[in-house]
């Protein structure tokens, strides 16, 4: 009899014990996984946000080439086709010449745009996965056994716009001239 006693108690005991332990594991593990996921969706958004200017910049930088370039053509050609200066632009609009392309520019609208849906498809994400962790942290019983494991909510930083490191600090959008002078 008196080892009934005790065979009770330790089944009580594990019960307890597996009851209380497992979903604790299993927040445990949930709440790190999505941790996990916002830092190396956060970090994504990064190398994205990068990408996107480097490649609009140099989209931008050859399409300015390539007007410089066609203008100083166009001198060259009606400076040695009328050296004396009288009626260029006539003879200019009645002869043959180069066309100036603007399938440059054409392709870099489409690049800003495609480039801005990535970065925001990047950002939807980041907000998606910080949203799963959010509830976790509100939801009953997952946010009691958060709480005993000492685990803290996370914050995310989204940009909205701007170079890579200050759009990072200040999460506001406040440059999208492409065709602005640095100083």
């Amino acid at each position: 009899m008196k080892y009934k006693g005790y065979i009770v108690l330790g089944v009580v005991l594990f019960v307890t014990v597996f009851l209380g332990g497992c979903p604790l594991i299993t927040y445990g593990n949930r709440e790190a996984d999505l941790r996990t996921q916002v830092e190396a969706s956060q970090q994504a958004n990064q190398v994205v946000y990068d990408r996107v200017w480097k490649t609009l910049q140099q989209q931008a930088g050859v399409t300015d080439r390539y007007q410089e370039s066609f203008r100083a053509i166009y001198k060259d050609i009606m400076d040695a086709r009328n050296p004396d200066g009288q009626a260029k632009l006539l003879k200019f609009v009645q002869e043959s010449n180069p066309n100036f392309d603007s399938n440059l520019f054409k392709t870099l609208m489409t690049s800003i745009e495609a480039n801005r849906r990535d970065f925001e498809r990047e950002q939807k994400t980041l907000i998606d996965i910080h949203r799963e962790h959010t509830v976790m942290f509100r939801q009953f019983p997952s946010s009691v056994y958060l709480s005993v494991l000492g685990r803290k909510q996370i914050s995310i930083q989204l940009v909205t716009s701007t170079r890579t490191d200050e759009a990072f600090k200040s999460g506001k959008d406040d440059d999208v001239d492409l065709f602005k002078q640095n100083k």
